[in-house]
């Protein structure tokens, strides 16, 4: 009788973090969801798209506090400024164009951030109580990584 291949995930929590960063993640999208409330679950998914970048594969490059705020910060901006394009699905298309693109030119990628412009594109421009209140989630979320840094751990 062969033996049994064991599964190639080890679910000891206190072994590889899964649990704990997984735990972390879920308690900061609770009050992110308070905040911007159920109109803008768009944005939301794209802070939640963050916290897994920031959690999961805190090394990479994407999960630098640079990498998020600025990418957030372009993606905020262009999807505001695409959304006064009244022409139906141009606004989207360009801020996710352009948003990519300036990430790429300053170094900041951050792939949650076009959901942002996307998320934007199809809105009114942005309040600044929301805008305020978005970029201070981000620099949360970047606190919370470069204080963490120590005890985080690359989950895949």
């Amino acid at each position: 009788m062969r033996k049994r291949d064991k599964p190639s995930f080890d679910l000891n929590p206190l072994k590889n973090h899964t649990l704990t960063q997984s735990l972390l993640g879920a308690l900061l999208l609770a009050p992110i969801i308070l905040i911007f409330e159920e109109q803008n679950l768009l944005i939301v998914a794209s802070l939640g798209s963050t916290i897994f970048v920031v959690l999961a594969i805190p090394s990479s490059k994407s999960a630098r506090a640079r990498n998020v705020l600025l990418g957030h910060f372009i993606g905020l901006s262009i999807g505001s400024i695409s959304s006064l394009i009244t022409i139906p699905v141009i606004p989207a298309v360009i801020a996710v164009g352009i948003t990519m693109l300036l990430m790429i030119i300053t170094r900041t990628a951050h792939a949650p951030a076009t959901g942002t412009a996307l998320a934007l594109s199809g809105s009114t421009v942005i309040s600044f109580q929301l805008a305020s209140g978005f970029l201070i989630v981000l620099a949360l979320i970047a606190i919370i990584h470069q204080v963490g840094k120590p005890y985080l751990r690359d989950l895949v």
